[in-house]
């Protein structure tokens, strides 16, 4: 194994292990209001930090939540870390299969 790939697979291996450096350092969003740099970084603020903590360490959570807070994209995120481990298997669910669809692309997106 070359050099580079042996990093390459240290840091899937420690990205596997850790969440919150996962989605810090690889995790990234698309804003299709900025046409020239749409892909941005994703910046998780305070309580999406809290809700990434709570969500690995109970099997179940209820998020009370406004639209348009970043949290779907979080979803995706943690969703993408668990891909990282061979075998996981993620199911998408929402209203309709359109919207479904849409969580599977932005899981493709940040992978």
């Amino acid at each position: 194994m070359s050099e580079i790939s042996e990093l390459r697979q240290n840091e899937v291996d420690f990205c596997r292990g850790h969440i919150n450096y996962f989605i810090d350092n690889y995790g990234h969003i698309e804003d299709k209001d900025n046409p020239v740099d749409i892909v941005q970084p994703f910046t998780r603020w305070k309580e999406q930090r809290e809700a990434t903590d709570s969500i690995m360490a109970h099997r179940l959570n209820i998020l009370l939540k406004a639209r348009q807070l970043g949290f779907s994209w979080l979803a995706c995120h943690i969703a993408a870390h668990f891909l990282l481990s061979p075998g996981q298997t993620i199911i998408c669910l929402s209203r309709s299969e359109d919207e479904a669809k849409e969580l599977i692309r932005r899981i493709c997106f940040i992978l």
